[in-house]
């Protein structure tokens, strides 16, 4: 993989981030026709062929269909109006693959409740009010971390380095 890196810096870490292996993707595939003789793509044409496959692989792939999912459990005490109302608040971030579940699977990587339970062993996100920005912040920490840690093992032999 990595035929010769991308010469051109394409300054978007919130989609390299969100979205690592469609940028891993796009990045490889845009090296690659660069550096064919038959096209002379400025930097410029570069940047937009990036942003226009990223938006078209976001739209296009549903996450079902995508490994890098990170599943997430919602379970609060407070009863299915409260759950359902955190759980709408996630479905924003759909397109970031993420799959929520209303029970605790095998396959649950994050587990949002308003208490902690000794019974889950994958990391809980405790939220006890309505969650606030910082609150969002911490989860949006803890899911780019499960997603790089998941890439290194999709692409091991990937050289991550800039």
């Amino acid at each position: 993989m990595n035929p010769q890196r991308l010469s051109v810096q394409i300054k978007c870490p919130f989609f390299k981030d969100l979205y690592p292996t469609f940028d891993l993707i796009i990045r490889d595939f845009l090296s690659a026709v660069k550096n064919l003789v038959s096209f002379d793509l400025s930097d410029h044409m570069i940047v937009n062929l990036y942003f226009s496959y990223m938006f078209c692989m976001i739209n296009s792939i549903p996450t079902s269909n995508t490994k890098d999912r990170i599943f997430v459990c919602v379970d609060f005490s407070e009863g299915p109006l409260y759950t359902n109302y955190v759980i709408q608040s996630l479905q924003a971030f759909n397109h970031a693959h993420i799959v929520i579940q209303r029970q605790l699977t095998d396959q649950t990587d994050i587990y949002i409740s308003d208490f902690h339970s000794m019974l889950v062993t994958v990391p809980q996100v405790i939220w006890l009010d309505p969650p606030t920005a910082q609150d969002w912040s911490g989860l949006a920490d803890i899911i780019l971390n499960i997603k790089q840690t998941r890439l290194q093992h999709l692409f091991p032999d990937y050289d991550w380095s800039d």
